[in-house]
């Protein structure tokens, strides 16, 4: 994907792209609305191999453990730099 948009930007950007990576994550009341407008979803929604961690507006939420989130984002960062070498990445969460 990160190859084809390289491409297909290729010669028509004034600056350097910016990347903001947001990995997916969920409350225990997005789980409820996603299993019920989407009972066959495949999103991994499975608790026991998340960790809960708490928002910054007070609310749980459960996020990957700490050893994926440093394989992704390690992945991405390597993929976005061998497809856009001069982008920014904002932030990865």
């Amino acid at each position: 994907m990160l190859e084809s948009l390289a491409q297909q930007l290729s010669g028509k950007l004034s600056t350097p792209p910016a990347f903001e990576l947001i990995t997916h994550r969920f409350t225990k009341k997005a789980k409820k609305n996603i299993l019920e407008v989407f009972p066959k979803t495949q999103l991994p929604l499975d608790e026991e191999e998340r960790r809960f961690k708490y928002g910054q507006f007070g609310y749980g939420k459960y996020v990957y453990p700490k050893e994926q989130m440093a394989e992704m984002k390690s992945f991405f960062l390597e993929k976005i730099r061998e497809s856009f070498p001069d982008s920014k990445i904002l932030y990865f969460v």
